[in-house]
């Protein structure tokens, strides 16, 4: 199909332009129209609908009012007499007149007069009629639901008024009945039209239809909720008009308003074909205006177009005359200064470019080929149809074949069956638009060297694949690096083996951490690498040893030491906790602010070695307990002793302070030994120590020098009557009984005291106590003796006080 010429085409869119403008502004003065047209009809219709609603809410209320009138002056006795009340109700014309039937209903529901008076009446009881009952039981008059008639099924509504005896008891009912069928004031609102096919329709707010234009629709239930919107919105009391759908379909404005006398509500439809009527034919004739204006406008307009475009045509002949002319550069000649002419000189401009971007273009491409031939590396094309389309000159120096032999030619016909097939998936890749890299090692590459290739898809706009560049490199110096590398790293391997150490590799920027496959054995694992963070190993860590791990590590990424050295304790998988010494060392900073970015470093299980070293620590401290406790008791020892004696000695020269050396045995401890044997007497001499130890602060020193012979050191005593008091206690405790292997015993002990202020030697005090000791034995034991003088001379004071042999106590 040939294409519209520009003159067709600027006429098309200046008419359409126009057109369109015209139909715009139409568009917006008929909707301006439609929405001032839809506010009068609202109004309209729904002052209209106001109306009759008003109007039948009066006449009910009279016609309710005119039986409330006439119940008051019918004589209650003639209900017992129904042919009086039945010529009392014919004589009512006026009232007979308003309504379809006029009647009176005893208290039992049973009629007694009715006008007109059909048969079969007198068999009908209404008591169960639950209007009846609510004038019956309220005393007030009602316009009754509507409700089909007993006698002959027709719709009908009844307006009731209570008939009261003499002592203003109820006695009847006065009933007007409306029939729906009929041609009455109810009847006749649907028979009344709006316009030309407007309606009214009465419905109760339960959604029952009173009066339809349909007359197999009244005494119907209306749509369900959901069918018809204004329906719900009427029965819910709201008032007012909008453009809805019925429950049948039909489209049309409608008005509702609620009845105020009864719970019903009167609706006004007027379809909007026939609302809307006028502005549908303002609108057929503006479509017809405009299409008389399109005939008219479309010729102006090509004949203006045809002018103004006439020295364009003359520029395009020119230029069609420039181009058989191959070779030389076409000018076009430039007759006018308007936008045509200026294009004119724009397009000889431009042939004067383009044939000095063809001679660039030659000379780039010339240069382009300088740099691929002198490449070490192949490039060359391949279309969609696998043929070389370009080839540099690597091709010939790798495999002596010439760029010009391969153009044109398939890849399987220059690489051969065996090299294409090796090359034939990442081909696929290529021409399915993906990057695909790969090595051929030489018995696949067909030379000496190991090549690294990419293939890289040349893919359109329309993302289908032309063809794509072949990039290969040699690569044969990097795989034999590549191969010592691997060497080296499996010669390291081995040697982490050998050492039973775990390598760790630390990138800080990210938190990454590797870890060589000794770590995961040391966690109770098998032998695997491990990747993981920092922030979990830390979860490792011991809690105890993180306030020492961390400042190390932390010196060590500041630059504040070279590396961190610490040995700490970690949760194996099991929960069990081991220890390693860890070493780690910053190899690599940022070079911008000096932060560190990667450490390395190595962990080795030091457990065996902790324990082997706790266990050497607890055997020398056993062998220091050894050597100054008491094997029995664990009392000092006489080394111990003198220990603590000397540095005693020293504090009482240096302080002037009094010590004071008890020296004790257990009176008759031979023949308890001899007599009960020796388990029991070693029982009996370590009750004896712990007696000993409970008498004295824990500040003073209770040993045993040999057998049955304990000495007690007191420092810092303030007189001798203190010294004197702490023997006293420790014989009054001695005098307890002993428990020693289910037997009791009695056993005593005699004490010699020495006092000191320094200016005494240790050896000279241990025989002064020990001389009163034997005093008080031979005094009878269980006592205690003082030894004279008891207070030296030291630096210069005068001796103290001597006391007199004292026994528990007594002198």
């Amino acid at each position: 199909m040939k294409p519209l010429s520009i003159k067709s085409r600027v006429t098309l869119i200046a008419t359409t332009a126009l057109l369109g403008l015209l139909a715009l502004v139409s568009a917006v003065q008929l909707n301006f129209f439609k929405v001032e047209l839809r506010q009068v009809l609202e109004s309209q219709q729904f002052t209209l609908v106001s109306r009759v609603a008003d109007d039948i809410d009066q006449t009910l209320m009279l016609r309710l009012n005119a039986l409330v009138g006439l119940a008051k002056i019918l004589p209650a006795e003639e209900l017992r007499r129904p042919g009086a009340m039945q010529k009392n109700l014919e004589n009512r014309p006026g009232l007979q007149s308003q309504f379809d039937a006029l009647s009176v209903i005893a208290a039992d529901g049973k009629f007694v007069a009715a006008v007109p008076y059909d048969k079969g009446r007198e068999t009908i009881n209404l008591s169960d009629r639950p209007w009846i009952r609510r004038v019956l039981d309220g005393g007030r008059p009602l316009v009754s639901p509507p409700h089909r008639a007993r006698l002959n099924g027709e719709p009908q509504v009844v307006l009731g008024a209570p008939i009261f005896g003499p002592r203003g008891e109820i006695v009847g009912v006065l009933a007007g009945t409306l029939n729906l069928f009929r041609s009455n004031f109810l009847g006749n609102i649907g028979r009344t039209r709006i316009g030309k096919t407007g309606s009214f329709s009465l419905f109760t707010k339960e959604r029952l239809i009173v009066m339809s234009p349909d007359k197999d629709r009244i005494m119907t239930e209306g749509p369900v909720p959901g069918a018809s919107p204004f329906f719900d919105h009427a029965v819910t009391g709201a008032e007012g008009t909008e453009d809805s759908v019925g429950s049948r379909g039909l489209r049309a404005l409608f008005s509702y308003k609620s009845l105020q006398s009864v719970p019903w509500v009167l609706v006004a439809a007027l379809p909007v074909e026939e609302a809307y009527a006028p502005f549908a034919e303002t609108q057929k004739q503006i479509i017809q205006v405009m299409v008389v204006l399109a005939l008219l406008l479309a010729p102006l307009t090509w004949l203006a177009v045809r002018s103004v475009l006439r020295p364009l045509v003359a520029l395009h002949q020119a230029i069609r005359r420039s181009r058989n002319e191959p070779g030389a550069v076409p000018e076009v000649v430039v007759r006018e200064g308007d936008e045509i002419g200026d294009l004119a000189a724009e397009f000889n401009a431009l042939m004067r470019e383009r044939t000095n971007a063809e001679a660039a273009s030659r000379e780039s491409e010339h240069r382009l080929r300088m740099i691929t031939d002198n490449t070490p590396a192949l490039i060359s094309y391949v279309d969609s149809e696998l043929r070389y389309r370009y080839a540099n000159a690597t091709y010939g120096e790798w495999f002596g074949v010439t760029p010009a032999r391969m153009l044109g030619r398939t890849m399987r016909e220059v690489l051969g069956e065996t090299g294409y097939a090796s090359r034939e998936p990442h081909v696929r890749e290529a021409l399915a638009g993906r990057k695909a890299d790969f090595d051929l090692p030489p018995a696949l590459a067909g030379s000496e060297r190991h090549i690294h290739t990419r293939y890289v898809p040349d893919v359109r706009g329309d993302g289908s694949v032309a063809g794509f560049f072949i990039l290969a490199s040699d690569v044969t110096a990097l795989k034999h690096s590549d191969r010592m590398l691997r060497e080296s790293e499996q010669q390291l391997s081995l040697a982490l083996e050998g050492s039973q150490l775990a390598l760790f590799d630390w990138n800080i920027a990210t938190g990454e951490v590797f870890l060589s496959d000794q770590w995961a054995v040391m966690l109770g694992g098998k032998p695997a690498s491990t990747h993981t963070t920092f922030a979990a190993l830390t979860e490792l860590v011991h809690p105890e040893d993180t306030a020492q791990l961390d400042p190390l590590i932390r010196d060590a990424l500041k630059g504040v030491t070279p590396y961190y050295r610490v040995e700490h304790r970690v949760r194996k998988n099991d929960g069990r906790w081991i220890w390693i010494q860890s070493h780690g060392q910053v190899i690599a900073r940022d070079h911008r602010d000096g932060r560190a970015v990667r450490l390395i470093g190595t962990n080795a299980d030091v457990t065996e070695r902790k324990r082997a070293e706790a266990e050497l620590a607890e055997s020398r401290a056993q062998l220091e307990r050894a050597a100054q406790n008491d094997g029995l008791t664990g009392l000092p020892n006489r080394n111990l002793l003198g220990d603590r004696l000397e540095q005693a000695l020293a504090r009482a020269r240096r302080n002037q302070q009094l010590i004071s050396l008890f020296y004790l045995d257990l009176d008759r401890f031979k023949e308890i030994n001899d007599a009960l044997g020796h388990a029991a007497g070693d029982a009996l001499l370590k009750a004896f120590a712990e007696r000993l130890n409970a008498c004295v602060r824990e500040t003073d020193t209770v040993a045993r020098v040999g057998g049955d012979e304990f000495v007690i050191l007191l420092e810092d005593v303030r007189e001798d009557g203190d010294a004197r008091a702490i023997a006293e206690k420790i014989i009054d405790a001695m005098r307890r009984e002993f428990h020693v292997d289910a037997k009791t015993l009695r056993a005593t002990t005699s004490i010699g005291i020495a006092f000191t202020r320094g200016g005494t030697s240790g050896e000279e005090l241990m025989k002064q106590a020990d001389a009163v000791l034997y005093e008080a034995k031979r005094a009878g034991r269980n006592g205690y003796r003082v030894a004279r003088p008891a207070l030296e001379v030291v630096e210069g004071k005068p001796p103290g006080r001597r006391e007199k042999p004292g026994h528990g106590g007594k002198s």
